[in-house]
């Protein structure tokens, strides 16, 4: 993950100046050991079907980083390094973004479907915020949830994705930081952004730097 491509790409992406890639690296190297522990995800895909007799498909996923780069955040502002903990966020966000990507391959290449769009609890069609703990304790996630709708650890996301079987409906991530401007599920009002929403992810670097479901689901 420290890799100078990667750390350039943050570097672009997040506005950083040339002269801070050396930090970016750094801090991304310092990030990834606690990317090893606590991380993981799941997922159970659903199956309707129609009034019209064809099957309609979605899935409802959990996505963790796990408590270690909450960990790392914290030790830096305790050390005043307030520099570095944002850059712990702006990493953990392009992590994220990649693992969308990760996780749709990992649609296409394990089941009959592929992902057509995401959305997000409270989102028009999307389960309701009050789902979330619900979601989380059905996919067995290390995931709490407060009353307020606040996960910890903070990287952690719950998603829906509509599946298809159409291989002209395809979705590459969820439309923050997509620059398909011209894809059918973008609205008016959600234009291409370049910065993501700050969102968890799972464990997505291992030996073969693919995004990858853990041996075993966690507890």
């Amino acid at each position: 993950m420290a890799a100078p491509a990667f750390s350039k790409h943050v570097l672009s992406k997040y506005h950083y100046q040339p002269d801070q890639l050396t930090d970016l690296i750094r801090v991304s190297g310092e990030l990834a050991p606690h990317l090893q522990n606590g991380a993981g995800w799941n997922h159970k895909i659903i199956e309707d079907k129609g009034s019209d007799g064809r099957i309609r498909a979605h899935s409802i996923a959990a996505m963790t980083l796990g408590c270690g780069p909450d960990i790392l955040q914290e030790r830096y502002i305790s050390l005043g390094l307030l520099g570095e903990a944002y850059m712990t966020e702006s990493i953990c966000g392009e992590l994220l973004m990649l693992a969308y990507g990760y996780y749709n391959r990992f649609v296409a290449s394990d089941t009959r479907f592929h992902v057509a769009l995401y959305r997000f609890p409270g989102d028009a069609g999307a389960p309701p915020l009050k789902e979330i703990p619900r979601i989380i304790e059905e996919l067995e996630m290390p995931i709490a949830c407060s009353d307020t709708f606040y996960m910890t650890p903070s990287k952690s996301v719950v998603f829906e994705a509509v599946l298809t079987e159409d291989k002209n409906v395809r979705c590459a991530g969820i439309c923050r930081g997509c620059q398909n401007s011209g894809c059918p599920n973008r609205s008016a009002a959600e234009p291409a952004l370049s910065l993501p929403p700050t969102y968890g992810c799972s464990r997505i670097f291992g030996t073969s730097g693919g995004f990858r479901p853990p041996a075993q689901r966690p507890r």
